[in-house]
């Protein structure tokens, strides 16, 4: 969940050739599919899943891949450098943090 703080951060700081990921889905998911050329999204619970995936076709968000893959897999499903990444959800946070900071692209956060 993103705070209204992170919010006002992210939206004057966020460019749209930025690519994202994102440990979870949700309200956040939509708000980085408005703001970002690209996101994935890894959520472990299909049904929420379709849920999201749903809000970001009603939506018209054609750049959002949101993957289903088992809690123990999140942070391995980190495969590649990306301008911004979340870590929300209730994976392993500090698993999907150390695999974060190895794949944060150069001058990302």
């Amino acid at each position: 969940m993103l705070t209204f703080g992170a919010i006002d951060y992210l939206s004057a700081h966020l460019q749209p050739s930025m690519t994202a990921f994102e440990f979870g889905s949700g309200g956040s998911t939509l708000f980085f599919a408005r703001h970002c050329q690209f996101l994935v999204a890894i959520e472990d619970r299909p049904k929420w899943r379709e849920r999201v995936a749903a809000a970001a076709a009603e939506r018209n968000a054609k750049n959002v891949a949101v993957l289903v893959k088992p809690r123990a897999q999140h942070a391995s499903a980190l495969s590649q450098p990306y301008d911004v990444i979340l870590v929300d959800g209730a994976a392993d946070r500090r698993a999907c943090f150390d695999r974060a900071d190895a794949f944060v692209a150069p001058g990302g956060w």
